[in-house]
């Protein structure tokens, strides 16, 4: 669901007996019934159709945005301003395209409320964030993506244990054989932060749980990125990465074997299985500045090094050095654009470290048979 523009009261009525329709044939509506319902000024209604959303779905930043218009409309005007910062701290963490078109609207409608509609305010501190996100963990305690954000916010502080628990909740409280997008973003924060304090055993069972349904749904593009990103991001996840290529196989069947993001990530289990010629040819081609492109360049400079091209594999380090001292200028961060790098940042952090101590150490190169044993044998 996005959160689009208030529309005029017929054609939100024309949109309700759509939504009633399709409710007929089995359609999941409830939300899309509460965000048409608040606007139309039917509160007591919308209310009954957010509680019936929440009782099937784990919570996400669209819920809580009606969660504020049902509050602003029921005379809350307080707790729905919460809500609404929560909104929009969420949408801002998270970054994606129809996130920034939601921003809009919850602009629009804080104007309509009198409060200030630009993000972040001017005397919002870090503190304020914090504040405000153990007061909404108060009142909806079992709320997966609240957890995830209060990690997230423990994560740009260094403090990576405090964090590791926040996910540990976020992915506990979650659907456990989801791959929907909200779960992926959990279960890859706490990746990222699992090995950051250095628990390789909790990562690697991570990765077998995350596998498992990755296996058996028939999804899409984006979903096999982001599984194959936490299986491959440390040398020993603990899973079988014929089966993790296999994944990336059957997504990209039913979508775009072209797309960039899935033909680094290859490249990256290529790397694991200890095919450096098939790893560079998959990554060599960067020259973008996606933080998942900065990733896919560690890959690659690791390769070259293996393949015994040192002189390559120092210039691919730091070209990727280059373009990551932009977001994470250290290892223990925080990066300076946090909110487009969320999901990754924590995941290059490890790679980083592996990158340098493979190449800047003068250790014998690995033959390809010494290093190609899948990860799920290195780790019995």
């Amino acid at each position: 669901m996005c959160l689009n523009p208030p529309t005029p009261k017929v054609q939100l009525e024309s949109a309700r007996e759509l939504a009633s329709y399709a409710r007929e044939l089995g359609a999941d509506v409830d939300l899309l019934f509460a965000w048409i319902d608040v606007h139309l000024g039917r509160v007591k209604e919308a209310r009954v159709a957010l509680d019936s959303h929440l009782q099937r779905h784990p919570d996400f930043h669209w819920d809580w945005g009606v969660e504020a218009m049902i509050l602003a409309g029921s005379g809350q005007k307080e707790v729905a301003h919460d809500w609404y910062l929560a909104t929009r701290e969420s949408m801002a963490n998270l970054e994606q395209s129809n996130n920034r078109s939601g921003a809009i609207t919850m602009a629009e409608w804080a104007r309509t409320q009198g409060w200030e509609s630009d993000w972040p305010p001017a005397d919002w501190t870090e503190t304020d964030k914090h504040a405000l996100l153990l007061s909404i963990l108060k009142r909806r305690p079992s709320s997966p993506h609240a957890h995830y954000l209060l990690g997230a916010w423990y994560a740009r502080q260094g403090r990576w244990q405090e964090a590791r628990e926040a996910y540990e909740k976020s992915v506990a409280l979650g659907p456990r054989d989801s791959l929907a997008v909200e779960c992926r973003f959990h279960r890859l924060a706490l990746g990222g932060a699992l090995l950051q304090v250095g628990d390789t055993i909790a990562y690697r069972e991570l990765c077998r749980e995350t596998m498992q349904p990755a296996m058996t749904e028939g999804f899409y593009q984006w979903a096999a990125r982001d599984v194959a990103l936490l299986c491959c991001v440390f040398d020993n996840s603990g899973v079988d990465i014929p089966d993790v290529r296999q994944m990336c196989d059957k997504a990209v069947q039913r979508s775009n074997a072209h797309w960039q993001d899935i033909i680094w990530v290859k490249g990256m289990l290529a790397y694991r299985s200890g095919k450096w010629r098939e790893a560079i040819d998959a990554l060599q081609g960067w020259e973008g500045g996606s933080e998942l492109g900065i990733v896919a360049q560690y890959f690659c400079a690791m390769a070259y090094h293996r393949e015994g091209n040192q002189l390559e594999a120092q210039k691919r380090l730091k070209r990727a050095e280059e373009r990551a001292a932009m977001i994470v200028p250290s290892f223990d961060g925080p990066p300076t654009d946090w909110y487009e790098t969320s999901m990754i940042w924590s995941l290059l952090q490890p790679i980083r470290r592996e990158a340098h101590a493979l190449i800047d150490e003068p250790a014998a190169v690995k033959t390809k048979d010494e290093s190609s044993q899948p990860s799920s044998e290195k780790a019995k």
